[in-house]
C-alpha cells in the first residue's frame, strides 16, 4: 500500500511540475496544496 502511494505522489508531483512551467508560484503552491490536501484524505480512507 505503502508503495502505491509512493508511485502515486511521485506521478503527482511530476503532472504538476509539468504543468506548472505555464504557471505562475501562486498557481503553483495553490495547485500543490490542493494536491497534498487529496493525498492525506486518499491516505486517511
Amino acid at each position: 500500500m505503502l508503495g502505491a502511494s509512493l508511485v502515486l505522489f511521485i506521478g503527482l508531483s511530476a503532472y504538476v511540475d509539468f504543468w506548472a512551467q505555464d504557471l505562475d508560484l501562486r498557481n503553483q503552491d495553490l495547485l500543490s496544496i490542493g494536491i497534498f490536501e487529496e493525498l492525506e484524505n486518499a491516505l486517511d480512507k
